[in-house]
């Protein structure tokens, strides 16, 4: 009985991924925004001329949507898909379709997301820190670790504004905003009431 069972299993397993191999080798390189028409990447998430949000692409999986390889794997860095996770939420966020402004050609706009990798895990594993946190001893050690981050920060601001390294600045205006979103959610701290950082 298993001897004509097996290979009917495998044999839909292959003819599966074969299919999956014919869909992914006909896949175009990019579609068309649906707000402004210009071609983007076929898996891009949003616009990069109008900056739209994108629906999903048709076809592909959430290993694909999440920046992983198509096929499935059960062998996954956890921590790097957290960071894709986090980016892209970033990305979507409608906190990131605030009103632009444009000083001396550098585009300021209220809220945008963190590009550097280290940055990105060092604020997620502060997040982390806040929403377990329990006791007074371990906010006042997170408040400092977080003031001296933001008296840094603040610092870098004043010397790349007295230099007009615009580009840098910007980069630490972002940063800063970070900063100071987990400085609020800090001071909400109360005993017994747990600190939920989902707009960090």
């Amino acid at each position: 009985m298993f001897s004509t069972t097996r290979p009917a299993l495998s044999s839909n397993l292959n003819h599966g991924a074969k299919k999956d191999e014919e869909a992914l080798s006909k896949r175009p390189d990019t579609r068309p925004c649906w707000k402004c028409a210009q071609p983007i990447p076929f898996l891009a998430m949003q616009c990069p001329q109008c900056k739209t949000v994108q629906p999903v692409a048709p076809g592909a999986n959430y290993f694909e949507t999440l920046g992983l390889p198509p096929e499935p794997n059960f062998d996954i860095d956890v921590k790097d898909l957290r960071i894709k996770f986090f980016k892209i939420q970033q990305l979507i966020h409608p906190d990131s379709y605030s009103q632009n402004t444009n000083l001396k050609g550098v585009g300021v706009q209220e809220a945008e997301s963190l590009e550097n990798p280290e940055l990105l895990m060092e604020v997620m594993e502060v997040r982390e820190l806040l929403e377990e946190a329990e006791t007074e001893t371990e906010v006042d050690q997170l408040k400092s670790q977080n003031d001296a981050r933001i008296e840094e920060t603040t610092q870098g601001l004043s010397k790349a504004f007295k230099e007009e390294d615009l580009a840098t600045a910007k980069k630490l205006a972002i940063q800063l905003q970070y900063w100071i979103r987990i400085q609020n959610v800090i001071r909400d701290w109360a005993a017994g009431k747990p600190i939920v950082a989902d707009h960090v």
